[in-house]
């Protein structure tokens, strides 16, 4: 997994992407950005997940984020 938390800050904070907000709140239109980014990284959820590629990709940039913030 390439989880690169520099290019999806600066593409977040171009499209107007909070990284704390709950995922459940974002537009479609956010949630699409999401998606292409994991794309492009070549990241893939667990294959027992119950949730999207881009929900779990959300969620790990999350704690990468978490993690440099401690």
């Amino acid at each position: 997994m390439s989880v690169n938390l520099e290019h999806a800050m600066n593409v977040f904070n171009a499209e107007g992407i909070d990284i704390r907000a709950n995922f459940y709140t974002l537009r479609a239109s956010q949630v699409g950005v999401i998606v292409d980014l994991a794309k492009q990284s070549g990241y893939r959820r667990p294959k027992n997940a119950n949730g999207s590629t881009g929900r779990y990709y959300f969620s790990a940039l999350q704690r990468a984020y978490n993690r440099e913030e401690d």
